[in-house]
């Protein structure tokens, strides 16, 4: 029994640890959205504009940087943290997940699908916006994979 006690309480930091990292992925999809929303309505109001403000641009890497860290060392970490089983709030969480890449989806269409727009970008800028889009979607597969061991149950037999 002191040996399970001795585990428990090494396993704890590492929770926390498993925690702050999914904070600081939320934080850079936050930094993400909250720079790369002026950008998008600046495309919507004026498709033959030209993107300026290179502090958008430094600001989306940064964000991406921080999902990127956060994502990455949660996936290959060492932690054996849960999160709670509560069918309702699991399927609450996968919907964050789909609503969250609404933002990206719906930049990548307007740029390269509706094909109408002729905005001035860089190369550097299309692999920033690439970069940020799978920032995005590293978050989602993350909180998928959240929501997917909430909406688990311990009996195999109940759905």
């Amino acid at each position: 029994m002191p040996i399970a006690a001795a585990v428990n309480k090494q396993s704890r930091p590492l929770e926390w640890r498993y925690g702050l990292w999914l904070i600081l992925e939320l934080f850079g999809v936050i930094l993400l959205i909250w720079h790369g929303l002026p950008i998008y309505r600046a495309m919507l109001s004026e498709p033959h504009s030209r993107i300026g403000e290179p502090g958008h641009l430094i600001w989306a890497l940064v964000a991406s940087a921080l999902i990127q860290a956060g994502y990455w060392r949660r996936y290959y970490g060492d932690s054996t943290a849960e999160p709670p089983r509560n069918v309702l709030l699991g399927h609450i969480v996968l919907f964050i997940s789909r609503l969250s890449f609404l933002f990206a989806t719906s930049s990548f269409g307007y740029i390269f699908i509706t094909g109408n727009i002729d905005l001035e970008v860089s190369g550097l800028r299309y692999l920033v916006f690439f970069v940020g889009l799978f920032s995005l979607f590293c978050f989602v597969q993350e909180l998928e994979r959240i929501g997917r061991a909430m909406c688990t149950t311990r009996n195999p037999d109940r759905r």
